[in-house]
Order: structure tokens, then sequence, then C-alpha cells
């Protein structure tokens, strides 16, 4: 047999390393004398490590991918985290819900003027009232008007009616006063409720504080 074509088969167990050490001693001595079976040897071995410098090459490639996928995630995650708290922000400052908390004693009172105006004046927490509504029901406790629940009941008795005063402030407002407490920078807020020469008919007004609804006379007939 040839013995460069024996060479030549043991090359691959040569490179890979897993021919005998008798093969091994009979490819390293041909190799010596033989140029083209070293050509050979030389050509074969530069194939086997273009396959490496391949696979470092595909790795760089993929942490690369790697990175900017997680860059991208985090980006995304910051980016809806900050839609979502600024949404709420909004649908908080947005929102109303009735101001339980004010002191009726306090920080409330109605004024009737000459020209028969009632005039509430807010101070203190209910200096942040995002809306004043009047909501009204008969002194046998059918509701006329609820201006909460939008609720209006046109076969209601209206002879002798109960205005009731709902201050709203916005959840958020509701959020700060909890934590900082009174934020109004103005002494008193006032706003015209009603004319009882106009409004014949109503009788009282009051409001309900607290969560068991207390109720508090703030004018009468």
């Amino acid at each position: 047999m040839n013995r460069c074509g024996v060479i030549e088969d043991l090359l691959p167990l040569y490179l890979d390393g897993i021919c005998t050490e008798e093969s091994r001693n009979i490819v390293e001595t041909h190799l010596k004398d033989c140029k083209d079976c070293k050509k050979l040897y030389e050509s074969m071995r530069a194939e086997l490590q273009l396959p490496e410098n391949h696979d470092d090459k595909v790795m760089k490639a993929v942490k690369r991918r790697i990175l900017i996928e997680k860059i991208v995630i985090v980006c995304v995650s910051v980016w809806i985290i900050c839609s979502v708290i600024f949404f709420t922000f909004l649908h908080c400052a947005a929102t109303y819900t009735r101001m339980r908390e004010v002191d009726a004693d306090k920080e409330i009172n109605i004024t009737e003027l000459e020209n028969g105006d009632l005039v509430l004046a807010r101070n203190g927490k209910a200096l942040d009232t995002k809306a004043v509504m009047l909501s009204r029901y008969n002194t046998a406790g059918e509701v006329i008007v609820d201006a909460e629940k939008k609720i209006f009941n046109q076969n209601a008795d209206d002879a002798h009616v109960v205005v009731e005063v709902v201050l709203c402030e916005s959840i958020l407002d509701q959020w700060t006063h909890k934590i900082l407490g009174e934020t109004g920078i103005v002494s008193e807020e006032q706003s015209v409720l009603f004319n009882k020469n106009e409004n014949v008919n109503y009788e009282k007004v009051i409001i309900k504080t607290g969560k068991d609804d207390t109720e508090y006379v703030l004018w009468e007939r």
C-alpha cells in the first residue's frame, strides 16, 4: 500500500489525538520527510481550527444579542412601570370620592345672606374639595336627587326637601391628607348653594361625615 495513503488515513485520527502511540510516531516521522503529506496535514489542521474561531464569533454574537435583549426588556419594563404609575396618578387625580374626614363643626359652615343666598364656607381639609354636589330627598326619606349615584326620581314628593351637601375630593387628595395632613393654603373658600327664597320647599341643609355617615345639620329654615 502507498505509504502516503496510509498517512492520509491516519491524519484525522492524529489530529483528533485518538491514534495509538505507534501510529502517532509513524505519522510524525513521515511528515518530516514528505512535503505533500506535510502540506495536507497543515491544510487539515487549518480546517479544524476554523470552526473554533467560528464558534467564538457565534458565542460573541449570541452574548451580544442576549445583552441587547436584556437592555430592551429592562427599558420596556421601566416604560410599563412608569406608564402604570402615570395613568394611576391621573386616575386618582380625576376620580372623585365623598370627603368623609371633614370636620363639620370647624371646617364648614353656612351663612345666610340678605338676598336669601345660602353660602357654604370651607376651611381646613375641606378646602381641597373638587366639587360640591347637592343631593335631595324628602323628610320621609324618599330620594329625589342622588348627586353621587345620579338618580333622579320625578315621582318623589318634593314638598318638604332636605338638601344634603356632598363634598367630593380626588383619591389623590385623600391619600395626600392621610400622609401630609391638611394641604390647603387658602384661609377660606365660599360657594353659593341655592337661594332659599327661590327654593321655598328646601327646609334644611345637612352633611354626612365619617365612616358611619354621622349627620350634621348646617342650616334649617
